[in-house]
């Protein structure tokens, strides 16, 4: 596989791979969730055209990935709407998962419009078992103006992967 200088020259991001016992509990969380949703009538909000079921369990398979990265206990609530998927040292944060390698940070608009914000954003790429962590940006880098984009699903704020902290929070 081909790849150019910069990414040779580019420091290696951590890479989790969940066991299968950690992808069973993300399988089973997000079915939980996604039928929680759809008895309670939850709208689906997602910004892709992706199956939702899919994207949630993803989505909780790597916030139990950064979980084990940052050497945190992941959130368990499944019974109530959450804002944040993780806490390190009193700071809320929210992971986004995205399946393309080189996908920006994406966090829809309605979450600043609603108040309903974390500390700090994390980028992951990949599908359950596999996830690469490939940055962070605070919120005040992530709810600016010029970061707000629509990619045909309405108003998200976008920052792309090289504007995003390298290192772990």
């Amino acid at each position: 596989m081909y790849r150019s200088r910069a990414e040779q020259m580019a420091p290696q991001q951590p890479a989790i791979t969940l066991t299968d016992l950690e992808c069973r509990i993300a399988t089973n969380a997000g079915r939980v969730i996604h039928n929680q949703h759809k008895n309670n009538g939850t709208p689906d909000k997602k910004i892709t055209p992706k199956d939702g079921l899919k994207i949630l369990i993803d989505g909780i398979a790597a916030e139990m990935a950064i979980a084990r990265l940052l050497n945190i206990y992941p959130l368990t609530m499944t019974g109530e709407v959450k804002i944040h998927d993780l806490i390190k040292d009193g700071m809320t944060i929210d992971v986004k998962n995205a399946y393309g390698r080189n996908h920006g940070l994406l966090v829809p608009k309605h979450k600043f419009d609603e108040g309903k914000t974390c500390d700090i954003y994390i980028l992951t790429i990949g599908e359950m078992p596999h996830f690469e962590f490939k940055g962070f940006a605070f919120s005040q880098q992530v709810f600016t103006k010029e970061n707000i984009t629509d990619l045909g699903y309405g108003p998200t704020y976008l920052l792309d992967q090289w504007k995003l902290s390298k290192h772990l929070p």
